[in-house]
């Protein structure tokens, strides 16, 4: 019993993750970019936008997404180019879009997800054929400048 009460404590402990950092150059957090998820209303029919790993100039990655760690909802790192990818769910469809995102120090940005949608796509329905995120400043983020892209094809 006492193993068993060992390995549940360790597997809710290991979902507890704080927010993933990279700081090789032992900044104060405030010098640090910060991301962050923008979580979208029950009533809003959205993807969630999470960072799945995330890579430097030199295609080393500096945050992962174990088993044990998950998905980051946020993350902080010390200001440069980054390749990120993101994962984008909704509950029943997910995916994995990347992006090359430029960081400045001193700045929090906010991640969102975007949907590709092919109108008329399947009896008439609108089909969701692609994800992507935007990452911007959070100063200059509000829910209007989500913009879902379009297309009919021929």
């Amino acid at each position: 019993m006492k193993i068993i009460s060992f390995f549940l404590t360790v597997l809710i402990s290991g979902c507890a993750a704080m927010p993933s950092s990279y700081n090789p150059d032992d900044l104060q957090d405030q010098e640090l970019a910060h991301v962050k998820q923008y979580r979208p209303s029950w009533v809003e029919a959205q993807h969630r936008a999470s960072v799945a790993a995330v890579f430097d100039d030199s295609k080393t990655m500096v945050i992962d997404s174990s088993f044990w760690a998950g998905e980051h909802s946020s993350v902080s790192l010390v200001p440069g180019t980054y390749y990120f990818v993101f994962r984008c769910d909704d509950g029943s469809t997910y995916s994995f879009p990347r992006s090359k995102v430029i960081l400045d120090e001193v700045t929090e940005y906010t991640m969102f997800c975007e949907r590709i949608i092919e109108e008329d796509a399947f009896l008439g329905l609108d089909q969701i054929r692609g994800i992507k995120v935007r990452v911007v400043k959070s100063s200059e983020f509000s829910p209007e400048n989500i913009k879902h892209e379009y297309f009919k094809k021929d």
